[in-house]
């Protein structure tokens, strides 16, 4: 699995994906009911508020919002586990269809 790559300024993370199904394999595992898992090798304190925005091609996100470093993995896998503060309507809608794939594929 990749990490995120650039972080831009205020502390946004914008990743696209060629597919939802790309989404999928890369990060269905690292989403949670509250939150994710953001793999990346990049410095951040926890505490830092991080605005983020997982999308396709067209432009339509899988998930987008806001969340908070609760803590910082500084082992392998490295990364960033966020605790969702705000998601917008699609995003909720999109969470529900990741976990309920997990549940069905044995995975939460």
């Amino acid at each position: 699995m990749g990490k995120i790559g650039k972080i831009g300024l205020g502390q946004q993370i914008r990743k696209e994906f060629e597919s939802s199904k790309q989404f999928m394999l890369e990060m269905a595992d690292y989403v949670k009911e509250d939150g994710l898992f953001i793999p990346t090798g990049r410095e951040i304190e926890e505490g830092t508020v991080i605005h983020f925005n997982f999308l396709l091609p067209s432009g339509r996100h899988i998930l987008k919002g806001t969340g908070k470093v609760e803590e910082v993995a500084r082992k392998p896998p490295f990364g960033w586990y966020i605790k969702f503060l705000e998601l917008d309507d699609r995003s909720k809608k999109n969470l529900s269809m990741i976990l309920e794939w997990k549940r069905k594929h044995g995975k939460l």
